[in-house]
């Protein structure tokens, strides 16, 4: 016997998509490449440790949910050890939306267990009682200094929104009048630059006024009304942070989903400061204790807490 045929597929024919490396930006982008997450799928074995890590975040979440709150999970690891790679699994299986060719992560998985496939079409069942299925995930240091925006800014990219916080505020508005989708539409893939630059941006104040004329008399007008309603916010407060994540959950829903908020590198960005230990610490309560039950905090760090 030689080497490559110990391998399932043999390395002189197959190369890994994602080059070793799990990079959790959940859900994609709308047009993003679909490849590498779907490999990751097909090539993601759970019938050890993986499953389960999977199997008992599921269940501790099933048990949270009938109480009406959570524990937050940590899944620690070596450099390399798949911690990512777990974590981004869970997003797509937890929301397992169907890819454009009609697949889905959990009709991707090799041979899962029976006790996976059963929690999992659990969790389908409650969601289906709530308010649906909703994942959002992202890198900890990829935006923000301040931990509290930077999990804000994950959750509202989750839901199409921007990740400026007084943009968001703008967006919610827009919600509020009624024309969120449609200006959205009217301004395409310009939508986030023209929101954030809201007050400047004469394509927004054009496309806002299109769709509802009677918030103000002109552009100008409309223009200082929005300076004067959304000025620079103070520093984002924890309970901030839990209200405008709840406002954006329900973003066009009736009832909070059933949600899955992933922090990768939670650790590396934390390094040694007790301050921003403090902060996380702080943003887990709060999360894991505001909404029912229904949201679970997944973060990713180096060593075991």
């Amino acid at each position: 016997m030689i080497n490559r045929e110990v391998f399932h597929q043999t390395p002189e024919s197959y190369r890994i998509p994602n080059d070793g490396v799990a990079k959790i930006v959940f859900p994609p982008p709308p047009g993003a490449p679909t490849h590498t997450l779907k490999d990751e799928l097909r090539t993601f074995i759970t019938d050890g440790e993986f499953g389960r890590g999977l199997l008992r975040i599921l269940e501790s979440f099933r048990g949270g949910l009938a109480q009406g709150s959570q524990k937050a999970v940590w899944i620690s690891g070596f450099y390399g050890s798949g911690k990512s790679h777990l974590a981004k699994m869970l997003c797509g299986l937890w929301t397992d939306q169907p890819f454009d060719d009609g697949s889905r992560p959990s009709t991707l998985l090799p041979d899962p267990t029976a006790e996976l496939h059963a929690e999992l079409r659990a969790l389908r069942t409650a969601g289906e009682r709530a308010g649906g299925l909703h994942a959002a995930g992202g890198t900890l240091g990829g935006g923000s200094d301040d931990p509290k925006l930077a999990t804000l800014g994950i959750v509202l990219q989750s839901v199409g929104l921007p990740l400026d916080f007084r943009a968001a505020r703008v967006a919610f508005w827009l919600a509020d009048e009624g024309i969120l989708d449609a200006v959205r539409a009217r301004l395409g893939d310009a939508f986030e630059s023209s929101i954030r630059n809201f007050v400047l941006s004469t394509s927004f104040r054009e496309a806002v006024l299109a769709e509802k004329p009677s918030l103000a008399s002109s552009a100008r007008d409309l223009s200082d009304m929005l300076k004067a309603d959304f000025p620079q916010p103070p520093e984002l407060t924890v309970a901030d942070l839990s209200s405008t994540v709840r406002r954006a959950l329900l973003l066009n829903r009736k009832e909070l989903p059933l949600t899955l908020v992933v922090l990768d590198e939670v650790q590396q960005f934390v390094r040694e400061d007790p301050d921003l230990s403090l902060d996380i610490q702080i943003i887990a309560e709060q999360l894991t204790s505001k909404f029912k039950g229904r949201l679970l905090l997944v973060c990713t760090g180096q060593a075991a807490l």
